[in-house]
């Protein structure tokens, strides 16, 4: 585990292009920070990166958004108002 701090919407992007570099089907990365501190730009850049032409929007109200990419499914998953594991229990799966 790893923590990667950017200062500026380029550096982001850069982070994104050498993080999406070395993901594997599977990985898993956390995101932290107050909001609009740039988590769902990170994730744009990093859809990008993984080939995906697919429009990047926060799940804030959704929770959950699947982005197709060259490695699988990209799941950009907001847990800001979860206060628990059982709010959150596949309410977006079929």
């Amino acid at each position: 585990m790893f923590c990667l701090v950017s200062k500026s919407k380029g550096e982001t992007a850069r982070i994104a292009e050498v993080v999406a570099r070395h993901l594997q089907q599977g990985d898993v990365i956390l995101l932290t920070g107050q909001l609009a501190c740039g988590k769902t730009y990170f994730t744009k850049a990093l859809a990008v990166a993984l080939g995906s032409s697919d429009l990047v929007t926060s799940p804030t109200y959704t929770l959950v958004h699947s982005y197709t990419t060259k490695i699988g499914a990209l799941l950009h998953i907001d847990l800001y108002r979860i206060s628990s594991i059982r709010e959150f229990q596949r309410p977006w799966s079929g």
